[in-house]
C-alpha cells in the first residue's frame, strides 16, 4: 500500500506530464471506492496536511465539508481513476473518511427529487 506521506513526484517535468497520473498512483489503477461516495477530511488529515504529498494535500484541503469523488476529480483536474486511488490511500490511512448512511432503506422521495433534478439539467 502506498502512503500519502511520500512526495517524490513534485519535480516531474512538463514533458513527463503524459504519464503523470500513472506515476502519481505508482501504477495502481484499482479502487473499490464508489464514484458517488462523499469524502470528508478527518482531524488527523487536517493536522497532517503539511506532511502530505501535493495531490494528497490538495484532496484533504478541499474536503473540509463532504465532497463527492467525482467533484474532487474535476476540481483537481485529475482523471477519475487516479482520484479514486489517491482517495483510497487517504481512507486507508484515516486521513479522510467516507461516511455511510446507517439506514438500509433508500429514501424514495429523495431519489425521485434527484431524478427530477437530473432530468431538468
Amino acid at each position: 500500500m502506498a502512503t500519502p506521506y511520500d512526495d517524490d513526484d513534485d519535480d516531474i517535468g512538463e514533458a513527463e506530464s503524459i504519464v503523470r497520473p500513472w506515476m502519481v498512483t505508482r501504477g495502481r489503477t484499482r479502487s473499490d471506492l464508489p464514484v458517488e461516495a462523499l469524502v470528508v477530511a478527518t482531524d488527523k488529515g487536517q493536522r497532517s496536511r503539511d506532511q502530505l504529498g501535493s495531490e494528497y494535500r490538495a484532496i484533504v484541503g478541499i474536503c473540509d465539508a463532504p465532497m463527492g469523488v467525482a467533484e474532487i476529480s474535476a476540481r483537481l483536474k485529475l482523471p477519475l481513476g487516479t482520484a479514486r486511488v489517491l482517495i483510497q490511500d487517504l481512507v486507508d490511512n484515516e486521513l479522510v473518511s467516507v461516511p455511510t448512511a446507517n439506514s438500509g432503506d433508500p429514501d424514495i422521495a429523495f431519489l425521485e427529487r434527484l431524478i427530477d433534478g437530473v432530468k431538468r439539467s
